[in-house]
């Protein structure tokens, strides 16, 4: 795919694939997902503007965002960014940018009680989400009675927190190998196997353990240290590409 044309004449430090394909969840209807990360231009900084674009095409979906965001993105622990440091597939990956994905582990634990609280955020977002629908899950609501794919998410997010806190390593708590349970569980939920009656009990149990661990979560100490270096990095970097 020819990346160039989406980023409209600005520099590209990396692009790595998301979403289901991303974590052993997608099926053969999923789209491929992707996140590309930018260097701003000179208008960009002149202008003090933060780039950014959805890319939807027939073959996979993108959406495209500055680097500077990076920092503010990976302290607040949100999942769908803290995935692209363990994408099975980049590409594009400036030299300048090698040594941040190398240290992956650290910066995707910068804050590990906001990754706590910002999972279960997402949980409940896409909880509240079941029966509003898209355009492409509208048709999943008129057969199962609730958006099968949110509720797949939704799941997701708690099942994270518990993998996290089992094996300590963001990596192992994203990737479902093909026999696992959680993938499973998982899976069936996607594919409509799980009655809503049946999802939202299943929600419930899993909020109450998910609680169970926050006293854990919430011990570990945030390291501001790790986003002000990533910060001053990314700086420097940045200066460099211009």
């Amino acid at each position: 795919m020819e990346w160039n044309e989406f980023v409209e004449n600005r520099k590209i430090a990396f692009v790595a694939l998301t979403g289901s394909h991303n974590y052993n969840l997608n099926t053969p209807t999923s789209d491929r997902d992707y996140k590309a990360f930018i260097f701003p231009n000179f208008e960009d900084l002149y202008n003090n503007k933060m780039f950014s674009k959805a890319v939807v095409t027939e073959t996979f979906d993108a959406t495209v965002h500055d680097v500077r965001k990076l920092p503010e993105l990976w302290w607040k622990a949100n999942i769908n960014f803290i995935e692209v440091l363990f994408s099975i597939e980049t590409q594009l990956v400036d030299k300048s940018f090698r040594s941040i994905l190398k240290r992956r582990d650290e910066f995707a634990t910068m804050n590990i009680p906001y990754l706590y609280h910002a999972s279960r955020g997402m949980h409940f977002q896409k909880m509240g989400d079941l029966h509003s629908g898209t355009e492409g899950t509208k048709a999943l609501i008129d057969e199962f009675g609730y958006d099968t794919k949110q509720a797949c998410h939704a799941i997701r997010c708690l099942i994270f927190l518990e993998r996290y806190k089992r094996y300590g390593s963001i990596e192992k708590a994203l990737w479902l190998k093909v026999k696992d349970r959680d993938r499973t569980l998982l899976i069936g939920i996607k594919k409509g196997y799980v009655p809503e009656y049946g999802l939202l009990e299943l929600a419930k149990e899993m909020e109450e353990k998910s609680n169970s661990m926050r006293e854990w979560y919430e011990s570990q100490t945030p390291k501001p240290e790790l986003k002000e270096e990533l910060d001053e990095i990314i700086k420097e970097i940045v200066r460099e590409r211009l």
